[in-house]
């Protein structure tokens, strides 16, 4: 016996057997089985946009509040999906902002400039920001 499950064109589901990841469901339909497979949720195609703001330190010690800025999507095709050990690596916790803690404390407050986090983000984007089913577009300017 078996069930079926419809994805939308803009969407992916994720599959999981008996609790742990099995697979993507990309769209289309694709056929489960109902007693230990499940959809456990979705993902959808559109960028999707996270505003961060980070509280630091200038190298003549001023406080000051960056805000950053995250374009990120679902992967499009299958072969940038994770495999395995890649989502079991993105359970693991991990601090997001030590990347901005390294990078600032280097400028003086009239040296900051937006190109430098813009650099930082697409040279290390796995110090920042993590996930296994995403993939970082260009920062905004």
């Amino acid at each position: 016996m078996g069930c079926c499950v419809c994805v939308g064109e803009s969407n992916v589901h994720i599959i999981e057997s008996f609790g742990k990841f099995s697979k993507i469901a990309t769209p289309g339909c694709t056929c489960l089985n109902c007693f230990t497979e499940s959809s456990a949720g979705k993902l959808s195609f559109k960028v999707q946009q996270y505003t961060l703001s980070v509280e630091t330190r200038s190298k003549d010690n001023v406080f000051m509040t960056i805000k950053i800025a995250i374009q990120m999507k679902v992967a499009q095709s299958v072969s940038e999906f994770p495999s395995q050990d890649k989502v079991q690596k993105a359970k693991k916790p991990r601090k997001t902002s030590d990347s901005e803690e390294e990078l600032e404390p280097s400028y003086r407050r009239d040296k900051d400039s937006k190109d430098d986090f813009a650099s930082l983000l697409t040279m290390d984007p796995e110090t920042l920001v993590y996930n296994a089913f995403y993939n970082l577009e260009h920062p905004v300017n």
